[in-house]
């Protein structure tokens, strides 16, 4: 669609990618990097302002940087806003550098507030909840946003809490999980290029001819640790509604109280009942998810040292229901999973991925977790007994 006036499109470039690891915008999607991701959807005709560092972008741009640096995202909104206002624009954008489908959910936002005649809009997620760095302003309500913000413009203020200061309140759109997904990890990253892959199509179509049978369809990604499960399970959800039961968060109690000596006293099975707490996984989450009900449990996390979150966790029901994590397709929970998949990858990819993911100071840890592995797979339920075998990628 074409730009009322000369529009503008605040896009938000800074941050420090520290959960990346490295300039997570210079990232590469099929070519381009992640920020020429973000903006190549954005309607022709618009003024792009980029809030960060110069870099590398197809599309022109002009690169801004809030003063002093560093201070968040609201900071470099209020910056863009500023800018865009200067230059007479009449309607202004902001969106997420990091999100590669920001550009068309720009877009979208957009249209709505051209044709509902609403001062700003705002996106939500599928929950309902606000993601107020994906913004349509009339000129009347960016005016408000940097006069909310002050003379020390948003510095190390919440973007939320000064969005939530519109009045009147911004006209609030659900976009699709896709438009606001935005990327922090690698294994985000991950999930992103994965989500029109192999994989994903292969278990999609595995559950669609199950057909329908009258409560969600539960799909359970088993294998071994650092094989891709849960970065293959939010791939999913970039296609399709459901709710993610992560494993990892029902060992057993007992778990985090055992030293050394008492874990290596433990047999291969107990290491495998302890590791992972079928009774709390199906009692607590998936029995109340197939019944169409929240579930609310308190996760109990299997990492060295840790032991149970102090909040409880609660899970909104829906049509479709992945549980990710080893153990998730054990026999015991057979009567509630529908599809077990077992997720596969190179044997040395999981070593690497498992090395960073625990340090290198706690290789008793994954020679403990492996124990369990190495029984479970070739004892209780060998990969050539699940409905379908996929890879977790290969990176």
């Amino acid at each position: 669609m074409s730009v009322p006036g000369a529009g503008a499109a605040v896009v938000l470039a800074g941050g420090s990618s520290r959960r990346f690891g490295s300039d997570k915008l210079a990232a590469e999607l099929s070519g381009r990097s992640l920020l020429d991701r973000a903006v190549e959807g954005l309607p022709p005709g618009l003024t792009v302002l980029v809030v960060g560092p110069p870099r590398p972008l197809s599309r022109p741009a002009r690169f801004l940087r809030e003063d002093p640096p560093g201070g968040g995202p609201a900071a470099a909104m209020v910056t863009g806003l500023r800018e865009a206002l200067a230059a007479g624009a009449p309607t202004v954008l902001v969106l997420p550098g990091d999100a590669p489908h920001a550009g068309h959910a720009a877009g979208q936002l957009l249209r709505e507030l051209v044709d509902s005649g609403a001062a700003a809009v705002v996106a939500t997620d599928a929950t309902g909840f606000d993601q107020p760095l994906q913004l349509a302003l009339t000129r009347k309500a960016a005016l408000a946003l940097v006069e909310a913000a002050g003379v020390e413009g948003a510095h190390g203020g919440s973007a939320r809490a000064l969005v939530n200061r519109l009045d009147p309140p911004a006209r609030r759109v659900a976009l699709a999980t896709e438009a606001h997904f935005d990327v922090d990890t690698p294994e985000q990253l991950q999930a992103w290029q994965l989500r029109n892959g192999a994989a994903v199509d292969a278990i999609l179509a595995a559950a669609d001819a199950l057909g329908p049978h009258g409560r969600p369809v539960v799909i359970a990604l088993d294998g071994r640790s650092a094989a891709g499960k849960s970065t293959l399970a939010s791939a999913i959800v970039l296609r399709r509604t459901a709710t993610v039961v992560a494993g990892r968060d029902f060992c057993s109690p007992r778990l985090a109280g055992l030293d050394v000596g008492a874990r290596e006293r433990l047999t291969d099975a107990e290491v495998v009942e302890l590791v992972s707490d079928w009774r709390r996984l199906r009692e607590d989450a998936l029995e109340p998810l197939v019944g169409g009900h929240s579930a609310r449990f308190v996760r109990h996390d299997r990492k060295p040292g840790q032991g149970h979150s102090a909040d409880p966790l609660e899970l909104s029901p829906s049509g479709l229901v992945v549980v990710e994590g080893v153990y998730s397709g054990r026999p015991e929970l057979a009567d509630l999973v529908d599809l077990a998949v077992h997720v596969g990858v190179d044997p040395e990819v999981r070593r690497r991925r498992s090395r960073a993911r625990v340090g290198s100071g706690h290789a008793e840890w994954v020679r403990f977790l492996e124990r369990g592995e190495d029984y479970y797979y070739s004892q209780v339920r060998t990969p050539a007994e699940f409905d379908l075998n996929v890879s977790g990628g290969g990176s």
